[in-house]
């Protein structure tokens, strides 16, 4: 159930342009600065932008084109605002049933049980809006966007008015609901942390315009600090074989690394944050460091681009990773090309939710950048 959109919203000081396609399954992130265009274009998607002129096609199904606009409430979307805006007279219970009258015969995006439980809502059902506070709310926000049963699930910074304790307590839960969803997800944030945690690819907008998109693991750089920053997301998943010592192994793209069991306690797959800069150098042989993480590469080449540090790119199993080391250091320890080395990883942040697919051998796609 891929997703094509063609679109052209002018207005004063302001013109959003887009023309690109979006999976059909998992999560697309578009990340921005403020005033970028990014709500606007899911309203303009759900049919919620009149002035919007173009193409809107879902699954095959043409919502909007030059001879066609299907009102919003035809559309097959569930949409998630930065306000949960429940009905307040209604009970929560209501509130999703409301939803389910509205989308007609069907079933939910997901069984309607399992729904509830990955929100934790179960308890909440008798409740109105007014007696649940704002995490709960938009927990039940989302459930009742599920409730319409959408071909296409819209969130719109469904996170930014809550605060961390909450944030934290809401984004696992939401990165193991999107897991489980079969249709495509249009993810809207400014948070980095909160696209590396929960999106499967990622699209950059300035200017109302698509600049780059890729892979969360493409576009980690981008999103840390600049296309040139290096930084990188690896995929884990549990070790069968279990933890030991308090610590779990992990299998990524890269290799095998152990986490500490309480970081990671009661997850089978997880997203890891890996910054050039928490890395260094292992070479030659038989070279052992008290570090946990290690990854055995070879060298792909070497730059120079300051007067005392230089930096080594490492190819692991596909992805180049460039390693920051002081040029004494290549003095004494000469390097080239098929070199193999050994980067140890000081430091692997483990994302918040962190839910993703089982690493693969293959390189994640470069970023494509848009003119």
């Amino acid at each position: 159930m891929s997703v094509r959109v063609q679109l052209v919203l002018e207005r004063p000081g302001f013109r959003l342009e887009v023309d690109t396609g979006f999976p059909g399954r998992g999560v697309s992130g578009l990340f921005g600065p403020s005033g970028s265009g990014k709500t606007t274009l899911l309203r303009a998607i759900a049919g919620l932008e009149r002035g919007a002129r173009g193409r809107v096609e879902v699954g095959g199904e043409t919502w909007q084109d030059g001879s066609r606009f299907l009102p919003p409430h035809r559309r097959r979307v569930g949409f998630v605002f930065q306000e949960p805006s429940l009905f307040p007279h209604l009970r929560v219970r209501g509130n999703l049933a409301y939803a389910e009258r509205r989308a007609g015969r069907g079933g939910w995006a997901l069984p309607r049980e399992q729904v509830l439980a990955v929100l934790g809502i179960e308890s909440l059902l008798d409740r109105f809006p007014g007696q649940l506070s704002l995490g709960e709310q938009q927990r039940v926000a989302m459930a009742r966007a599920l409730a319409s049963r959408p071909h296409l699930l819209l969130l719109d910074e469904p996170l930014a008015s809550l605060d961390a304790p909450r944030k934290d307590e809401i984004l696992p839960l939401l990165a193991g609901l999107q897991e489980s969803l079969r249709i495509p997800v249009l993810h809207v944030s400014h948070s980095p942390e909160e696209m590396l945690a929960l999106a499967d690819e990622i699209f950059l907008l300035e200017d109302g315009r698509i600049r780059a998109s890729g892979s969360v693991a493409a576009m980690a750089g981008w999103l840390e600090g600049g296309k040139g920053s290096g930084a990188v997301v690896l995929r884990g998943r549990r070790r069968a074989a279990g933890a030991a010592g308090g610590e779990a192994t992990f299998l990524t793209e890269w290799g095998p690394v152990l986490l500490p069991e309480g970081e990671v306690r009661g997850r089978e797959a997880v997203r890891f944050l890996l910054r050039p800069e928490e890395t260094s150098l292992l070479v030659g042989e038989g070279a052992r460091s008290s570090v946990d993480h290690l990854l055995d590469g070879t060298v792909e080449s070497l730059e120079e681009p300051g007067a005392t540090t230089a930096r080594v790119r490492v190819r692991l199993a596909g992805e180049v990773l460039p390693v920051p080391v002081p040029k004494a250091f290549l003095e004494t320890h000469p390097l080239r090309p098929g070199d193999p080395v050994r980067v140890q990883l000081h430091r692997l942040r483990v994302l918040p939710g962190g839910v993703g697919k089982a690493p693969g051998p293959a390189a994640p796609p470069a970023p494509e950048e848009r003119p």
